[in-house]
């Protein structure tokens, strides 16, 4: 059997698709067997016939997971935007078997369609990051308020330096990393 899984993990086409070839097992019972061998035939089919599977981007989601439950930590703003793209990888595979080319398919067809779109997820993370992997200021109205009270008071700040620079006072220009002011010593 490992002679299989090893063959099988030459044609995993992402770290997560060779990990779960690792974790496969002989299967119990002969129809579990026959469906896996129609849907491994009917794979074959479909990418001998030039299908092509959208798998851009896919992600090993193992990482956020750990981190979530395990590290206790939260996902950065980029996680969240790769979370989203490998639901929409789910979506458009979920496309290509549920439309005229998983005809051929109808076991593919069937597992396709236990794929979930996860629309709330997907438009919470549109609405709170933006394309760059920033947390926008409307993400919470909470954040709309700090971050408009945050450039009021950089702007007083700001304004106010200049008043003393003006008026002949020596004044340390404040210096800042990361959007954070550093006190010179």
């Amino acid at each position: 059997f490992e002679k299989v899984r090893e063959l099988l993990r030459r044609f995993a086409q992402t770290a997560a698709g060779r990990a779960e070839v690792g974790r496969l097992e002989p299967l119990d019972t002969l129809e579990a067997a026959t469906t896996r061998l129609r849907q491994v035939g009917q794979m074959g089919c479909f990418l001998s016939a030039g299908g092509l599977l959208p798998l851009r981007g896919a992600r090993d989601v193992d990482r956020y997971f750990e981190r979530l439950h395990e590290q206790g930590r939260p996902l950065e703003p980029i996680d969240l935007l790769e979370l989203r793209d490998l639901i929409e990888n789910g979506r458009a595979l979920r496309a290509v078997f549920l439309g005229e080319r998983g005809e051929a398919a109808p076991d593919l067809r069937t597992l396709a369609g236990t794929i979930e779109d996860c629309p709330d997820f997907r438009e919470r993370v549109e609405r709170a990051v933006d394309p760059g992997g920033k947390i926008r200021d409307e993400a919470t109205p909470r954040l709309t308020r700090l971050r408009a009270r945050l450039r009021t008071l950089e702007t007083f700040v700001a304004r106010r330096m200049d008043d003393l620079v003006r008026s002949g006072v020596s004044v340390i220009t404040p210096t800042y990393n990361h959007a954070r002011y550093i006190r010179e010593t």
